[in-house]
């Protein structure tokens, strides 16, 4: 809460508009059980994959390497969210958010994503879209599955790497199965179906991110 006579910090909070609420029209604005202080309003940054060339920064391992992280059909905010998260520490490229159940931009996946939802570029399209997108770039598509596919950890990651993982509740359809998609599974040797979607997402991207730095 603040009041727009009243004191700011820098420049940057000068140019912001802000107004007082009473405690009435702030309960009805916040989000959950927690005790807000400030509540603000922002024009969410643009998903399109038209824009995402423009939207990309220098790569942070360098010019020739290129990293995606592709999230097909999440159901859970949270697991998006914590995805993000996986993919900022990886300094991946940018996220690909194919056919989405939930909405990218739900409070649960912004809150769980930390900030990373604002630190990594994100483009929601279809599977097909995403997938001729990938493929004229020529980037090399590896896609998490259950079984069928090779154990992660012998396989050799291209420069331009895009992991594909599904949701925990169906996992990959279909349509991601292709001979120029590579299949890749992680090894499990308890009796249930041990990792999340976000879990897979860290152990694939820093394998991947291990073997490049190994290179």
């Amino acid at each position: 809460r603040g009041d727009s006579n009243g004191d700011s910090n820098g420049d940057s909070v000068q140019a912001i508009r802000w107004t007082r609420l009473t405690e009435g029209p702030m309960q009805k604005l916040q989000y959950g059980d927690r005790e807000l202080q400030a509540i603000a309003v922002a024009v969410m940054p643009s998903t399109s994959l038209e824009s995402l060339a423009d939207r990309l920064g220098p790569s942070t391992r360098g010019p020739e390497r290129e990293l995606y992280l592709v999230l097909d059909r999440f159901e859970k905010p949270g697991n998006l969210g914590a995805a993000l998260r996986t993919a900022d520490a990886a300094g991946a490229t940018a996220v690909l958010v194919s056919d989405p159940i939930s909405e990218v931009w739900n409070p649960n996946a912004i809150r769980a994503s930390l900030g990373a939802m604002f630190t990594v570029p994100i483009a929601v399209a279809s599977s097909g879209d995403l997938r001729k997108w990938l493929r004229e770039r020529s980037i090399c598509c590896y896609a998490a599955r259950t079984e069928n596919g090779s154990d992660y950890s012998q396989v050799h990651f291209a420069k331009k790497s895009a992991i594909i993982i599904g949701s925990e509740a169906h996992g990959l359809e279909d349509r991601w199965k292709s001979e120029e998609i590579t299949p890749v599974h992680i090894p499990m040797y308890g009796k249930i179906d041990s990792l999340n979607a976000s879990v897979t997402c860290s152990i694939l991207l820093f394998e991947l991110i291990r073997q490049w730095q190994s290179a």
